[in-house]
């Protein structure tokens, strides 16, 4: 794990994930943050990530959220 982790994040991203439809996943969370909230979780986990990559993970975290 330790190896992995001084590797940093890598260069580009991998690829999409997408999900098992025939697989049972989590139940959708109660949403309990408001807008502002949501807008300012999403500025501070892309902060660790360039900038280049922001448009795409914003749309996979904010799904997330």
């Amino acid at each position: 794990m330790r190896r992995y982790l001084a590797q940093g994040i890598p260069d580009e991203l991998p690829p999409r994930y997408t999900t098992n439809p025939a697989v049972d996943h989590v139940p959708a969370r109660k949403q309990v943050l408001t807008p502002a909230e949501k807008q300012l979780a999403l500025r501070n986990a892309l902060r660790y990530f360039p900038a280049a990559w922001h448009r795409e993970l914003a749309a996979e975290f904010f799904r997330l959220l």
